[in-house]
């Protein structure tokens, strides 16, 4: 990952941060403070890939359910709810950000420098 520190204002390709940029835009917020990003171009989340046994089930069961048959098997093994998209960043990356801001924000204090980012 390729995680910055830098201005919200400086922040380009992160979807969340245009998003926090609109809303403090249009909210008359024009106040500048450090947050960490990546430069990094988004993955798009997708849908993990399904077991060819588990969608001959499905399909099945719903070509029953269709005619007017009901059907009532429930597989303990699966997930209830509806599938689950992965994500495209690692679990730790959002941790590592917070280590990140944590290190500038402690840094700031010990050397009693202000708490603004240098211009």
């Amino acid at each position: 990952e390729r995680l910055r520190l830098g201005s919200i204002r400086q922040t380009s390709g992160c979807p969340l941060a245009k998003s926090v940029r609109t809303r403090l835009k249009s909210r008359g917020v024009y106040t500048d403070f450090p947050v960490v990003w990546s430069d990094e171009v988004p993955v798009k989340p997708v849908l993990p890939a399904s077991d060819p046994a588990e969608t001959a089930a499905e399909t099945a069961a719903e070509a029953a359910t269709s005619a007017g048959e009901e059907t009532h098997q429930v597989d303990p093994a699966r997930p209830k709810g509806r599938q689950r998209m992965v994500q495209g960043s690692s679990p730790f990356v959002p941790q590592v950000a917070g280590h990140i801001m944590a290190s500038w924000i402690v840094r700031r204090i010990l050397e009693g420098l202000p708490s603004t980012l240098p211009r």
